[in-house]
């Protein structure tokens, strides 16, 4: 394992090359020590012709990995630091049990490790087969009071990954023959990552966010991602269905110790009831999570068994992740052997996962399980339900351009009228065209309209005198409106809703300074056609063709601009 020393003095800062800045930054891993159980340590290869795409300078600079003043441009010396920490592949048990060679210089002096965590997509549902299966652990950072965990995918099949699991038997890297079992990402799954995460950060959301994507030729690469804390619920959910007391309580005690180091809890382990009060936490982030998600149309596949999350409700594994235009909240995914969950059933699932921490915590408590049923009654699961609606409405005024302080005043003094504003809304975004139908990859009913266009045209809807002109507009934003079927009720309903909004805006601008502003989506439709793009070009124009695409949701070239914004308002 790396023994590495850290240098804090500037002037020391200013001399280190980039390669040292990395080597000094970059740690052991605090979970080796303190929970060395979940964690399966591999040693790592260098692999060799790879090239850095992509680089998120921002987040290098907020990490400390980079000098402050260094150009946003991939130079020689920081592609040869990168690759060369970097672009790895783990040593696994299929090279150990054949007696693969590699080179001794090739072999890192350092280990890596994969984790063990809850998976329902694993038989075993303990958790005992279960965990990264493509992904490894490089190592963690400390800036400036902050401290950052890293991870690579696509560094090689671990002995978690499902297909292993299946063939009950090692696999080598690349392997086919099994589902999920060659332990290698393709770049379009990458790039989509980088794209949408550094999207989501910008607007508040919290997410894991790439640091760097390699090609590795053959449509391969490797995904570098990093975050202030990269534990799931599904890392603590394993030792409570294991009942193994003293695992649970020892990585609730980190995730503790670690989130208030990094100053998201303002108390420590030292609190009587720093338990109790991290459930109150970890109930809050997950209550806005389902109801973000839910308003903003992203899909994430959320389960009880808290994998494809993280622990503060961080949005991870973008292979899963869908973010539509409009409210598909009946699309379902065909994972071959399941369907996965809805945009319904995720804010339930959101309530059981809830439940499923709440029994957690009096786990580590008592040291008994209780049942997970008698936990339903807990003061935080039975307020979820409340709280969600609540934020719901909240998040559809700020979309109507209200500030925070505005929007609380809205609720408290006009409770009556912002209700029948938002169940008016609700009603209208609800309505389906369809009944349930098979799609290119699962099933759906779609919506009869895009309330999320409305909203974003909100002004000049708002502007429509009367009922002529509404109805010619209503065919900009109803969904499949050259179908022959009867939209008269809708236009009507529309009609009754544009007025009592408009009449609702007076009320607003008159007390709370009310200003329409909407921002539109950039649905994962948009980002897969920019991805389209972005491999024509030459590799040298990938790093800036990505940087617009995160900065501005387009490639700031005009003949695609008109194009690519169109997509914003899809519906798949």
């Amino acid at each position: 394992m790396r023994t590495l020393s850290k240098r804090n003095h500037k002037e020391n800062e200013v001399r280190l090359s980039i390669a040292e800045r990395l080597q000094s930054a970059i740690a052991d891993h605090s979970l080796l020590t303190e929970v060395p159980e979940m964690c399966v340590p591999y040693s790592v290869r260098q692999v060799h012709g790879g090239k850095l795409t992509y680089f998120n300078f921002k987040l290098a600079k907020e990490m400390g990995l980079i000098p402050q003043n260094h150009d946003e441009k991939i130079t020689k010396e920081l592609e040869e630091a990168i690759l060369n920490q970097f672009n790895v592949r783990i040593i696994n048990e299929y090279d150990r049990i054949h007696h693969t060679h590699f080179k001794s210089e090739d072999i890192k002096p350092f280990k890596c490790f994969a984790t063990r965590y809850l998976q329902l997509q694993h038989k075993n549902k303990q958790g005992r087969t279960s965990g990264d299966g493509r992904a490894i652990w490089n190592g963690e950072v400390s800036y400036k009071g902050k401290t950052w965990d890293l991870n690579s995918r696509g560094t090689g099949v671990t002995c978690m990954a499902p297909g292993l699991v299946e063939a009950k038997t090692p696999l080598e890297t690349g392997n086919e023959d099994y589902g999920y079992s060659c332990g290698l990402s393709e770049l379009p799954e990458i790039y989509a990552s980088s794209i949408m995460s550094e999207r989501f950060h910008k607007h508040g959301i919290s997410t894991e966010r790439i640091l760097a994507a390699i090609d590795n030729g053959k449509g391969l690469g490797i995904c570098v991602r990093a975050h202030q804390n990269l534990i799931r619920p599904a890392h603590i959910f394993r030792y409570l269905k294991l009942n193994d007391y003293y695992g649970a309580k020892k990585l609730l005690s980190y995730c503790i110790k670690r989130d208030f180091k990094n100053k998201k809890i303002d108390f420590n382990l030292n609190h009587k009831n720093a338990f109790d009060k991290y459930l109150e936490h970890f109930t809050n982030m997950f209550l806005d999570l389902c109801a973000l998600t839910y308003h903003k149309e992203i899909f994430l596949w959320l389960d009880w068994d808290g994998d494809n999350i993280l622990i503060d409700g961080g949005i991870i594994d973008y292979g899963s992740v869908r973010r539509f235009g409009t409210h598909h909240n009946k699309y379902k995914y065909d994972d071959v052997s399941r369907f996965s969950t809805n945009l319904d059933d995720q804010v339930k699932k959101g309530k059981l996962t809830v439940q499923v921490f709440a029994q957690l915590v009096d786990f580590v408590k008592t040291g008994s399980k209780g049942k997970f049923d008698s936990f339903s009654s807990t003061e935080s699961v039975k307020k979820f339900d409340e709280r969600f609606q609540l934020k719901l409405r909240e998040y559809f005024l700020h979309d109507l351009g209200m500030s925070t302080v505005s929007i609380k005043k809205a609720i408290r003094w006009r409770g009556q009228k912002v209700e029948e504003v938002y169940e008016l809304f609700q009603n209208l975004k609800l309505k389906k065209l369809t009944k349930e139908q098979k799609t290119v990859d699962g099933i759906n009913q779609w919506p009869a309209l895009n309330m999320n266009y409305f909203l974003s045209d909100i002004k000049k809807i708002l502007q429509k005198s009367n009922n002529i002109s509404l109805k010619k507009y209503f065919a900009d934003f109803a969904e499949y409106s050259t179908l022959e079927v009867d939209r008269s009720g809708d236009v009507e309903e529309m009609s009754i809703f544009v007025d009592m909004l408009s009449s609702f805006q007076e009320e607003l601008e008159q007390e709370f300074g009310y200003k329409g502003d909407f921002n539109v989506r950039l649905t994962t439709s948009a980002v897969l056609d920019l991805i389209g793009q972005v491999e024509q070009m030459p590799l040298s124009k990938y790093q800036k063709a990505l940087t617009d695409c995160i900065e501005f949701g387009f490639i700031k070239e005009p003949k695609w601009i008109t194009e690519v914004q169109k997509l914003y308002r899809d519906d798949l």
